[in-house]
């Protein structure tokens, strides 16, 4: 297999809870995401945090030692601190523009993420007149409108 990496100035994946301080977490109050983070959530006490990708989002957490209740939401994710439904989501999170508007802050990145086209090498030796104008297309399409398409990068495997 070989994958292309495209050169796409995309989405990072990234906590954001409301601007404006306080958390309430287990019906407590959290002065800061900050305060979450040293620690200032007690021993069995659970963050609600609504995300589309749950065992990205688990991982993430217990590799921090945060418990969490994960609540599963696919759209307007940014609602769920509002309404009440969670504490904190964690979501793609291109301009920030959506959480701004939500009064929603970024406060942590969970991972990077990059846009990649994977191509079986003996096809795309075969099927290269075929597949080349698929190529060409994903490079178009991640140059998001310029006129000039990204490069696309030999990505080592």
């Amino acid at each position: 297999m070989i994958h292309f990496e495209l050169d796409w100035d995309g989405a990072d994946l990234r906590i954001s809870p409301p601007q404006h301080g306080t958390l309430m977490v287990d019906g407590e109050r959290v002065a800061a995401w900050t305060n979450l983070r040293a620690g200032a959530v007690r021993q069995g006490a659970r963050l609600r945090v609504a995300t589309k990708y749950p065992r990205i989002t688990r991982d993430f957490f217990a590799d921090k030692g945060v418990h969490v209740d994960l609540i599963r939401l696919y759209g307007s994710m940014e609602l769920a601190p509002i309404v009440g439904l969670a504490d904190v989501i964690v979501d793609l999170v291109s301009s920030g523009q959506t959480l701004r508007a939500n009064n929603l802050v970024v406060v942590e990145e969970v991972m990077p993420v990059s846009a990649r086209l994977v191509v079986n090498q003996a096809a795309l030796k075969m099927k290269r007149a075929t597949l080349q104008p698929l190529i060409d297309a994903f490079a178009a399409a991640a140059a998001g409108g310029r006129t000039r398409a990204p490069a696309m990068r030999k990505a080592a495997r």
